[in-house]
């Protein structure tokens, strides 16, 4: 038998949000970036959405509704994305930071940046 394993599902990650649709917002993944859904994001200097890094200078801009593949191997252009970017409630255990330590320091930092924004880990 076939075992498959199905990725993250669009907004999965999403315990509760502010009524209608006050917690999403659009941004734009930059070009390169392959990210499933539940990815943290932060601002580059120009204003792209990229990965979530880590460190001194990242500030959490919101996480991804849906799994986008903006890679040279998806539409390789900068892409516009559905993001919860304020005011909601995630499970911590479905939200991913890119290139995360064994210590889940960069995870743990990602958590207290988007606390700044209005969401909240559980």
């Amino acid at each position: 038998m076939t075992v498959k394993i199905e990725g993250r599902h669009a907004a999965e990650f999403l315990v509760s949000e502010a009524n209608g649709t006050r917690s999403r917002g659009t941004l734009t993944l930059k070009a390169g970036q392959n990210l499933p859904a539940g990815a943290v994001l932060e601002l580059d200097g120009t204003g792209d959405a990229i990965a979530f890094a880590g460190d001194s200078d990242s500030v959490a801009a919101g996480i991804l509704w849906e799994a986008t593949d903006a890679s040279a191997t998806g539409t390789n252009a900068d892409t516009p994305v559905a993001a919860v970017i304020r005011d909601a409630e995630v499970n911590i255990d479905e939200i991913s930071v890119e290139n995360d330590d064994t210590a889940g320091t960069i995870k743990d930092a990602a958590v207290t940046s988007l606390a700044l924004i209005g969401i909240i880990a559980r």
